[in-house]
């Protein structure tokens, strides 16, 4: 089970990323119920994990606006307890 924090009316939780090193960065981000697999991340999150940007893109959000994304395709793995 995954705990975090409401704050503003958003949901926050910790998650680990494992970066292509082998070495694990935990971010705070925002759980947005429309998810579909790809995960949004502050571009400086990118070079720390050892990722390579491949360009950008505008996504629309479940709240109704627009962010620019830096495009990075990777994998990552959530850190959970059982």
């Amino acid at each position: 089970m995954l705990t975090g924090t409401v704050n503003d009316f958003q949901p926050w939780l910790a998650v680990d990323l494992l970066a292509i090193g082998g070495q694990y960065l935990s971010v705070e981000v925002v759980l947005d119920t429309g998810f579909n697999g790809e995960l949004a991340m502050p571009a400086s999150v990118i070079p720390q994990l050892d990722l390579v940007p491949r360009g950008n893109r505008y996504t629309y959000l479940a709240v109704g606006s627009w962010t620019a994304s830096c495009l990075s395709p990777s994998s990552f793995a959530a850190n959970a307890p059982p």
